[in-house]
């Protein structure tokens, strides 16, 4: 008997959205994309007023994608908070990125991915740096340290 490894799709499971209980204040609430690591905390983060959109295996790339398809739906809110390189790397460029499809007037917030045994990763640092460089539009949730 044959057996075939599952899809990626599978493996991973499918996005997971969580609408916010209770608006903190007017317009669209704060958008909170990650991947697996976010899912334990995705009841916190929706009772806190954040709308939560969440798939485990996520990387950067495809939280890029998320964020230009809001854009494009005209539904960007003014607060978007990015929890993804725990599934890989986060570059500056991916970064650059997601600043763009923002635009200026819009806040990213970065969340530092924790990297197995606590060790100290690329990622971290990368998303650090961008918060030095672009300090008005960036905001590093430093969770590891």
């Amino acid at each position: 008997m044959a057996t075939t490894a599952p899809t990626a799709h599978a493996a991973c499971g499918g996005v997971q959205h969580f609408q916010p209980k209770k608006l903190r204040r007017p317009g669209a609430p704060p958008l909170a994309i990650g991947d697996s690591v976010m899912l334990g905390a995705a009841r916190r983060l929706q009772a806190a007023g954040f709308e939560v959109d969440t798939r485990g295996c996520r990387q950067m790339g495809e939280g890029i994608g998320v964020l230009a398809g809001r854009r494009s739906a005209g539904t960007l809110p003014d607060v978007v908070v990015v929890a993804l390189g725990t599934n890989w790397t986060v570059s500056t460029s991916q970064i650059r990125g997601a600043l763009r499809i923002l635009g200026p007037n819009r806040v990213l917030g970065l969340v530092t991915p924790p990297e197995v045994g606590g060790a100290v990763s690329s990622d971290q640092a990368v998303i650090r740096a961008a918060g030095r460089r672009w300090r008005l539009r960036v905001k590093v949730l430093d969770w590891v340290r």
